[in-house]
């Protein structure tokens, strides 16, 4: 059973990184898009972001509770990966936030911002 709780852990921390990442590319792309083209892109955007790559985390995190108690794992290296966890939780915040007010009117996305 723990094999498989850290094998979802895993594939879902991987979908959650992976939408973390190319979210960025994602909001870079709105500089050159207009009218229909835009709201497809955003459509897209909070597509990967709600549907995606909020889920993964949400199953990451589960999961990484249910390891954590399975395995009576509380060591320092653990408390390391908790603040990782955690950098990651405000990564994904950020990027929410960033939807939200990206594409609004006068909204832009900084080209050194740009991850890929």
């Amino acid at each position: 059973m723990i094999a498989w709780i850290k094998a979802v852990h895993i594939a879902a921390l991987s979908v959650w990184c992976a939408g973390l990442l190319v979210l960025p590319a994602i909001y870079y792309r709105r500089r050159h898009l207009h009218g229909n083209e835009l709201h497809d892109l955003h459509r897209f955007a909070r597509v990967v972001f709600i549907n995606i790559t909020s889920p993964a985390a949400f199953v990451t995190v589960i999961a990484g509770i249910a390891l954590i108690f399975l395995r009576d794992v509380f060591t320092v290296w653990m408390a390391l990966k908790l603040v990782a966890v955690g950098a990651l939780v405000i990564v994904h915040l950020r990027m929410g936030h960033v939807i939200l007010s990206l594409y609004d009117p006068g909204g832009g996305y900084a080209r050194w911002r740009q991850v890929t």
